[in-house]
């Protein structure tokens, strides 16, 4: 509820005003602001500075204005300050840009965001101790880090940006920068992006693009070891340089098949990355994962964002559908299983004992009696042959008797006499064709030559 007006606020903070506009309730004010859709991207990325990162709402400031002499008409969307100081221009160090834009088909690298990057270049040569910036538009999301030289200034593409406290140098060392946790949207975005990425960039069929979520499940054993032994992350600018991609795709390679050896059942030989034909290819799908911490996560919040996955990529193809979820957990809760205990998936076929005879619910027919024939439901092809029949059979009653004396068709009689081979049969007289030709003269009163064309 909002404390001011009393109204209900959903999940987004939009406060549901049956009078008016929409408004917003301010992250980091708690006042009302426009529902506009460039203050809700902003809104929603400081929730993840805040919820996510770990930042906190006093150093984070939106709509930001710089203070020194002669720029105080810029602003910045978000602005983030070393930790407990001023707001002053020397202590910004981080720099955030939201612009809101169509949801594209595909993904972009940073060479076809250059354009939309070069106003996140522009706006961190404002501040001269900042270093790192993100840009996004609520589902791209680029980090640049900044490094002067004696001559000019570089804007280098990472894959991840440092957690709150670290150095800036520290998304160079060895193992990447710290993992942060991921709520349910965040992570459910992240493999949403994966997913739109092997489908709508890669052009994956909808089977080989379920295999890059083994990714995610070998990230998930990937953190069940010790910190030193960790493979599946970045450094730097490895996802955008051919031998970082390289040694992304080797680290990640062994780490898949250790998770196969971990969880047989469930990571079949099939499993592999054979699909992604390149590194570059791999190390975009890495970049998306290996900012966030799994083991940190909620496991609802795990399962939820790979159920997501899952079900954009098989949902309705080759007739497949993910079980819902609380069906699932209403199974497990009955079966109660253990940890050594083995589903029936994972029983080879020739292990598992033969099905029981099907039994007969009915006792079998006697072979002496003959089978009864059902009769014809209405409206069926056989009942509309029957009444079909029954109506030709009373029309032929009701017409005359042919010429010649030839009995109609009857009830009793419905069939003519069969013809005998080699005779004739003219009106109600049957002749021989040679023989008896001045018999049927006499009978038929045909002249000859009509009677010899009728005979052949």
């Amino acid at each position: 509820m909002n404390a001011e007006t009393d109204e209900p606020i959903d999940e987004d903070g939009v406060v549901e005003s049956g009078g008016g506009a929409d408004t917003l309730i301010d992250i980091l004010t708690g006042q009302a602001i426009p529902a506009s859709p460039k203050n809700a991207l902003v809104q929603k990325v400081i929730r993840q500075l805040v919820g996510s990162y770990g930042f906190d709402r006093a150093d984070i400031r939106a709509g930001y204005r710089l203070t020194t002499q002669g720029k105080r008409s810029r602003t910045v969307d978000i602005a983030i300050l070393r930790h407990d100081r001023e707001a002053e221009d020397e202590h910004v160090e981080r720099v955030i840009v939201c612009q809101r834009q169509k949801a594209r088909d595909k993904l972009r690298s940073p060479q076809e965001a250059a354009a939309d990057l070069r106003k996140l270049h522009a706006r961190l040569e404002w501040f001269p101790n900042c270093r790192v910036g993100m840009w996004t538009n609520g589902h791209e999301v680029f980090f640049v880090r900044v490094e002067e030289t004696t001559f000019e200034t570089r804007f280098i593409d990472i894959g991840a940006w440092r957690a709150p406290g670290e150095q800036t140098d520290a998304v160079l060392r060895e193992g990447g920068v710290t993992q942060v946790a991921a709520d349910p949207e965040d992570l459910d975005a992240a493999l949403g992006r994966c997913h739109q990425y092997v489908t709508r960039n890669l052009m994956l069929v909808a089977q080989d693009a379920f295999k890059p979520l083994g990714a995610f499940l070998s990230k998930l054993y990937d953190e069940t070891r010790p910190d030193d032994a960790r493979r599946f992350w970045i450094r730097g600018s490895e996802p955008f340089d051919v031998d970082g991609q390289l040694e992304i795709r080797r680290r990640i390679a062994e780490c898949l098949e250790d998770a196969k050896r971990w969880q047989p059942d469930v990571l079949r030989g099939d499993w592999d990355l054979g699909n992604l034909e390149t590194p570059a290819q791999l190390a975009r799908l890495v970049t998306e994962l290996a900012r966030y911490s799994l083991a940190d996560s909620l496991p609802r919040s795990r399962t939820a964002a790979f159920r997501s996955g899952v079900r954009s990529t098989m949902d309705g193809k080759e007739g497949r559908y993910p079980t819902p979820l609380n069906v699932t957990e209403m199974a497990v809760a009955m079966l109660d299983p253990g940890p050594t205990d083995r589903h029936c998936a994972g029983v080879p076929a020739a292990a598992r004992p033969p099905p029981p005879p099907k039994q007969h619910t009915l006792p079998p027919p006697d072979p002496g009696t003959r089978p009864r024939r059902p009769a014809p439901r209405r409206g069926s092809t056989r009942c509309a042959s029957r009444s079909r029949s029954s109506r030709v059979h009373r029309v032929r009653c009701a017409s005359p008797p042919p010429l010649g004396g030839r009995p109609a068709m009857n009830a009793v009689n419905r069939s003519t006499p069969p013809k005998k081979p080699g005779r004739l049969v003219v009106g109600s007289a049957a002749v021989q064709p040679q023989d008896n030709i001045h018999k049927a003269r006499r009978v038929a009163g045909l002249d000859g030559a009509a009677l010899d064309q009728l005979a052949l």
